[in-house]
């Protein structure tokens, strides 16, 4: 019995590309811990529930906001590039590029609003919440390139 191998990707560009979205998920893992840690320990005395829950509120939205842009880049720049060369699959990309597109407008209109009614919540768990959109990207892009670079 003969055994018949089918061609793979190769194994150097599917592990750039599928490493990606595990490195940013374990930044903001551990962005999650670490503020979390710290959002407990610097909250008002009677106030470190309050402050984690809208922390981990805030966290969660701007991972959202955060993989929804990724995702709608993705889409756009597959569009915009030429990858995708038949009608079929050009649509089925504007259609998730429109449904990724949508779902960062709609982060958008929930952190206008979660900010709107946010006068009573702690300042630290606005503070480190609001800040998962700054530290997850920079981290995450800190150790893709810092992996890229060593496998170059």
């Amino acid at each position: 019995m003969e055994i018949v191998s089918t061609p793979e990707k190769a194994p150097e560009k599917a592990n750039r590309t599928d490493a990606v979205p595990r490195i940013f998920a374990l930044v903001s893992g551990a962005w999650l811990a670490i503020a979390g840690i710290l959002c407990w320990q610097l909250s008002p005395e009677g106030r470190s529930a309050a402050a984690i829950l809208w922390f981990v509120g805030l966290w969660l939205l701007s991972v959202l906001d955060i993989a929804a842009l990724g995702k709608t880049l993705t889409a756009v720049l597959g569009l915009a590039g030429g990858e995708i060369q038949e009608p079929e699959k050009r649509a089925g990309a504007a259609i998730r590029a429109f449904y990724w597109g949508f779902v960062k407008l709609a982060c958008l209109g929930f952190f206008a609003l979660a900010l709107t009614k946010a006068e009573a919540a702690p300042g630290i768990g606005l503070l480190l919440g609001l800040g998962t959109l700054v530290i997850v990207p920079l981290a995450g892009g800190v150790v893709w390139s810092q992996r890229i670079l060593r496998n170059a």
